[in-house]
C-alpha cells in the first residue's frame, strides 16, 4: 500500500574544465569555474531522453547550476538524475517545455527550481528525493500535470504552490512530504492519484473545487493532522477511492462521514460536502489531561491549559470543543467542562483541586520587622507598653494572645499593656477559619518585663604601672543584689577573679566585662571597663654637651622599646628628625645617644612602649636645653 519502486542513485566523478557539446540533441555549454551548465537550442530544440545507465555529456562535470535557455522544449529523461552537487535550476522563456521522467531524481543538494511560464508538465520521479528542496513555486507556470512520485520523499518542502493550470496529480505525487502544512488546490484540478498525499503528516486541510472527479485510493493515508477535506461535487458524479481517511484501517469507504467513537457526522447536503472528523466527548472516547492535579490559591481564577486526546493518542484540535471553568477561584474543587461544538457532540468534565496558599504573616514594631524577643523596662511609674502591627496575605482577622496575662495583656490591635515584671509570650495567629484560602499561620514573640539595672563601680582607676602580681578590687555591685560575673579580654595582661579582683599579669590593654544576669525582675546588664598596664623605667638620666645628648634608661620593662623624641622646645610642636628607638633585650640598662650639634635649643622626651601602651613620659626637669 503506497509503495513505490525507486531507482538507485548514480555515482559521479567530476572534472573542472570548460566544454561545449551537442551530443544531448541540444547545445550544452559548461563553465568549469562557476559550475554552470547552460542548455540552448541547436539544430534541435528538445533534449534527447537518456537511459538510466547512459552516460551524459556532463556526467564527469561538477554541475552546480543548470540554466535552460528560451526555445528548449524538453529536458530529457534521467538527464541530471543523481547529480548530488546540483543546487539550482533556472528555466527561462515562454515557449512550451516538458520535464522528463527522473530528470532531477536524487539531486540531494538541489535547493531551488525556477519554472518558466511555458513549463507544461513534470514527469514521473522528476524531482523525487531532492531532500534539500524547501520552496516549490509553480504558480507562474502552465504545468497541467505532475507525474507519478514527481516530488515524492522531498522531506524538506514546507512551501508548495501549484499552477492554476494543474489538472492531474499522479500517484504518490507528494508521498512522504511530511513538512507540508497547507496546499492551495487550483480550481482546475480534476484528478488526484493513489496515495498522492500519503504521509503528509502536517497537512491540515484541503479545499477541492467542483471540477474534482477523482480521488485515488488511500489518498490521505498517514495524514495524521488532517482536519477536513472540502468537496463540492455530487458523490454520484465522482470516482472516490477506498481507504481515503480511516487511518490504520484501509478497508471500507469513508467518503462522506468520518467515524470517531460512537459519533458519526453526516452532512445535511451532498451538494457541498465537508468531510470532517467528528468527535464524541465522553469518558470512553476522550482523555483530558492538565499539567497538575492541584493548584495553590492565587486570588485569581485558575484556568489550567487542557490537552484532549482520543483513544488513539491523537490530539484533538481546540476548535472542536468549548471549555468552561467553574468554582476555579477559591479553595475547593474546581470543574472543567469540555463540550463538543459544530458537528462534535457530548460533554466531558474534569476536576482539579485548589488548595490553600502559604500564609505570609508580617509582624512589625515601630515600622521594622519584629524580633523574636523584646525586653520592656518599667519606667519610674512602674509602667511600660509596646505595639505590634501584624498583616497577612489574607483578609481574615488577626488574633493576639498572651501566655501570661498576670504579666502583660494584649488587645486585638496588638497593643501590649504591662501588669508586672515577668515573662510572657505573645502569639499572633491568622487564617484559622476552616474554609480560608490560606493555610493557618502564626508567629510567637517573647516579651520580658524587667526593672532597669545598673552596675556601680567603686574603683575609678583604670591605668596601672606594670608590677607583676599586684591585685586590685573593682568594687562592683548591681541592683537587687544580682550576682555579677567577670571576664577579661586579655588574661595575659589582666586576669579577673569571680569576686571582682583583678591581677596584673603583663603590659598591655585589657577589657574587663562585668555582667549582671537577668533574674526575672531586673534586666540583664553589661558594663565594660578598659584597663591599661603601662611599661616602666626605674630611672632616667640625661647628659648633654654641645654635640651630643646621652639618655640612660635603667631597668626598663623587658621586651619593650625605649623611645627618645627631641623637640624644638617644651611646647613640643616641632620634632627634630625621627624618634630614636632601641629595643630592650637582656640588659637592665639602655643608652641612646643623639647628635644635637645642629640644635641651639631642644627638649628631650623619654618613654618606653610595649603592646601599644606607653609608660609615663620623662622630660628634662629644667625645661629646654640651650647651648
Amino acid at each position: 500500500m503506497c509503495m513505490v519502486s525507486l531507482v538507485p542513485e548514480m555515482v559521479q566523478a567530476y572534472a573542472s574544465t570548460n566544454a561545449v557539446s551537442e551530443d544531448a540533441g541540444i547545445r550544452a555549454e559548461y563553465n568549469g569555474d562557476s559550475g554552470v551548465l547552460t542548455l540552448d537550442v541547436s539544430t534541435n530544440k528538445a533534449m534527447i531522453d537518456f537511459g538510466l545507465e547512459d552516460k551524459k555529456p556532463w556526467t564527469n562535470f561538477n554541475v552546480i547550476k543548470v540554466v535552460v535557455k528560451p526555445g528548449v522544449t524538453h529536458i530529457g529523461n534521467n538527464a541530471f538524475s543523481g547529480c548530488t552537487n546540483l543546487e539550482s535550476v533556472v528555466i527561462e522563456g515562454d515557449e512550451p517545455l516538458t520535464i522528463g521522467r527522473r530528470a532531477f531524481y536524487g539531486c540531494t543538494s538541489l535547493k531551488s527550481v525556477e519554472f518558466s511560464k511555458g513549463t507544461l508538465s513534470v514527469g514521473a520521479y522528476a524531482f523525487a528525493r531532492c531532500s534539500s528542496l524547501k520552496n516549490v513555486d509553480m504558480s507562474g507556470s502552465q504545468i497541467y500535470e505532475l507525474g507519478q512520485f514527481a516530488f515524492g520523499e522531498c522531506y524538506s518542502i514546507t512551501d508548495l504552490k501549484l499552477s492554476e493550470y494543474t489538472k492531474n496529480l499522479g500517484d504518490y505525487c507528494f508521498q512522504g512530504c511530511n513538512r507540508i502544512k497547507n496546499i492551495d488546490i487550483p480550481d482546475n484540478l480534476s484528478s488526484v492519484g493513489n496515495c498522492a498525499f500519503a504521509g503528509c503528516e502536517l497537512l491540515e486541510h484541503l479545499d477541492f473545487s467542483e471540477r474534482l472527479t477523482k480521488l485515488g485510493d488511500f489518498c490521505f493515508i498517514g495524514c495524521k493532522n488532517l482536519q477536513y477535506v472540502r468537496l463540492l461535487r455530487r458523490p454520484a458524479d465522482a470516482d472516490f477511492g477506498t481507504g481515503l481517511f480511516k487511518e490504520g484501517n484501509p478497508t471500507g469507504t469513508y467518503l462522506y462521514t468520518y467515524e470517531a467513537g460512537n459519533n458519526i457526522y453526516t452532512p445535511d447536503s451532498d451538494e457541498n460536502v465537508i468531510i470532517r472528523r467528528a468527535y464524541r466527548f465522553d469518558e470512553n472516547s476522550m482523555n483530558v489531561s492538565i499539567p497538575a492535579k492541584s493548584y495553590s490559591y492565587t486570588g485569581k481564577p485558575i484556568k489550567p491549559v487542557i490537552k484532549v486526546t482520543d483513544n488513539d493518542g491523537s490530539v484533538v484540535n481546540a476548535d472542536a470543543y468549548d471549555v468552561t471553568y467553574s468554582n476555579n477561584k477559591n479553595v475547593g474543587t474546581a470543574v472543567i467542562k469540555i463540550t463538543g461544538k459544530n458537528e462534535n457532540i457530548g460533554t466531558l468534565t474534569m476536576k482539579f483541586s485548589i488548595v490553600q496558599a502559604a500564609c505570609k504573616l508580617s509582624v512589625k514594631k515601630d515600622g521594622k520587622q519584629a524580633a523574636g524577643t523584646y525586653t520592656l523596662l518599667l519606667n519610674s511609674r512602674g509602667t511600660a507598653s509596646m505595639t505590634l502591627a501584624a498583616t497577612t496575605s489574607g483578609n481574615e482577622k488577626i488574633r493576639y494572645t498572651s501566655s501570661n496575662e498576670n504579666v502583660l495583656k494584649v488587645n486585638d490591635r496588638g497593643v501590649i499593656t504591662v501588669t508586672k515584671t515577668g515573662t510572657a509570650k505573645i502569639t499572633i495567629c491568622a487564617n484559622n477559619k476552616t474554609k480560608s484560602n490560606y493555610k493557618p499561620c502564626s508567629k510567637t514573640i517573647t516579651v520580658k518585663v524587667r526593672k532597669p539595672q545598673s552596675i556601680q563601680v567603686k574603683s575609678k582607676k583604670t591605668q596601672y604601672n606594670y608590677k607583676k602580681g599586684v591585685k586590685r578590687s573593682i568594687g562592683a555591685s548591681a541592683k537587687g543584689g544580682v550576682r555579677l560575673t567577670y571576664s577579661s579580654s586579655n588574661p595575659k595582661v589582666i586576669s579577673v577573679a569571680n569576686n571582682g579582683k583583678i591581677t596584673i599579669k603583663g603590659v598591655g590593654k585589657a577589657i574587663v566585662t562585668i555582667k549582671a544576669g537577668d533574674n526575672g525582675v531586673y534586666e540583664q546588664k553589661v558594663r565594660k571597663i578598659t584597663y591599661y598596664v603601662r611599661p616602666v623605667m626605674s630611672s632616667v638620666s640625661i647628659a648633654h654637651n654641645s654635640k651630643t645628648l646621652k639618655v640612660t634608661v635603667n631597668n626598663p620593662t623587658p621586651n619593650s622599646k625605649v623611645i627618645v623624641k627631641v623637640y624644638e622646645s617644651s611646647k613640643m610642636k616641632k620634632l627634630y628628625g625621627k624618634p630614636h628607638i632601641k629595643t630592650v633585650k637582656k640588659g637592665k640598662k639602655v643608652v641612646i645617644t643623639v647628635n644635637v650639634s645642629k640644635y641651639s635649643r631642644y627638649y628631650p622626651v623619654i618613654y618606653v612602649k610595649k603592646n601599644g601602651v606607653e609608660s609615663q613620659k620623662v622630660t628634662n626637669s629644667r625645661g629646654d636645653i640651650r647651648k
